[in-house]
């Protein structure tokens, strides 16, 4: 809950930022003019944090208080951390929030039912649902371009609004053209792509993607340099930010950590009608739909929200699972735990990166 409703409140506070009516200069620094930052330094951050803690909102649903105004009043929360989405003009917020709206109607329609256990929705409950998003997202819309550029008019910073409308429209025009063409994300996944290769079972070192491409960029025949060398901060990719960091081997071994943690969510949910365990399943499964568009282990603070989730999978006993399910992880856990402790000799013996000197014949691998 906490998490869910600080993500409002940074929402609502960006919101009153952005149309003028107070200033968080003073508590930080806007990265790019003309968006929506909520209480962060990047929009793409915010974004982030407000895709991982959305779904806790299902948790109001669960309350005893059924009436109509509770209902209206966490749509209402729902539409704000929309319109908050859409003035930030993160792309990857954008192509991931549809999934968040859909389990939230999802839902909110399964707790309709009056159903007091878990069942699998039918097909046109599913279509019926599709039909019902484009809603919100048609209301968030009809308030940024209507109402909020009425209420900032009667603030007395009319310039300040003016410009940030005009930027933001500007931006949302931009960041929907680049949707439909991904090229400049595609250019920076196939970097990812081209430094792991350069040690695809082990990773090249944990966060080390720009470390790596301001060195093989001066090197004419490594594949980076043969790519498309943006030299960007991250490859805006989790899955690519774990390859390059830990190889084959690490995006594996946290694949088989967050496939552990949702099994034993989804099972504890069907066999133990434990609903707080859906705003949980969501969140991890949201975050790395969200994580095809943006690494997320780049800011560690919100990184860290996906290891409490796991950490609260954790407390779910293990004997709901079945016993063929649970020796086959064990072994798994076994193999894991062993390539871990080999991996940290794999590193030791590559932290000069002899290898990559030895490939490319040059003298010294290090930033000047």
């Amino acid at each position: 809950t906490g998490l869910f409703c600080s993500g409002v409140f940074a929402a609502v506070a960006g919101l009153a930022d952005f149309y003028g009516l107070i200033s968080l200069s003073w508590y930080r620094e806007a990265a790019t003019p003309g968006v929506l930052h909520g209480l962060f330094l990047n929009r793409g951050w915010f974004a982030q944090y407000v895709m991982v803690a959305t779904p806790f909102i299902l948790i109001g649903f669960m309350s005893k208080n059924k009436s109509f105004f509770w209902k209206l009043f966490l749509f209402s929360l729902l539409v704000i951390s929309e319109i908050a989405l859409i003035l930030s003009g993160a792309r990857a917020g954008w192509v991931s929030y549809p999934l968040v709206l859909f389990f939230c109607w999802l839902f909110v329609h399964f707790l309709k039912t009056g159903e007091e256990r878990f069942v699998m929705p039918r097909w046109r409950d599913v279509i019926k649902i599709i039909l019902y998003m484009p809603v919100t997202i048609l209301l968030s819309l009809l308030i940024i371009l209507s109402v909020l550029p009425y209420i900032s008019r009667m603030s007395n910073k009319k310039p300040r609004q003016e410009i940030n409308n005009e930027a933001g429209m500007q931006v949302i025009k931009e960041q929907s053209a680049k949707i439909i063409d991904p090229s400049s994300r595609i250019n920076v996944w196939t970097d990812g792509l081209n430094i792991g290769r350069e040690n695809p079972l082990f990773g090249m070192g944990y966060d080390s993607f720009r470390w790596h491409a301001i060195i093989l960029d001066k090197v004419p025949d490594s594949h980076y340099k043969k790519g498309y060398p943006s030299l960007s901060e991250t490859p805006h990719n989790t899955f690519l930010q774990l390859f390059v960091s830990n190889g084959i081997v690490g995006l594996s071994i946290w694949m088989l950590i967050t496939g552990y943690a949702l099994m034993v969510l989804i099972i504890d949910l069907i066999k133990n009608n434990n609903l707080l365990n859906i705003p949980v399943i969501i969140s991890i499964i949201v975050s790395h739909i969200h994580g095809f568009f943006q690494d997320l282990q780049y800011i560690p603070m919100i990184w860290a929200i996906i290891f409490l989730e796991i950490g609260y999978a954790m407390t779910i006993s293990e004997d709901m699972l079945p016993k063929g399910h649970k020796k086959a992880w064990n072994i798994i856990m076994a193999a894991c735990i062993s390539i871990a402790l080999l991996s940290s000799l794999v590193y030791y013996k590559q932290s000069s990166y002899d290898f990559l000197k030895v490939k490319y014949g040059i003298k010294t691998y290090r930033l000047e």
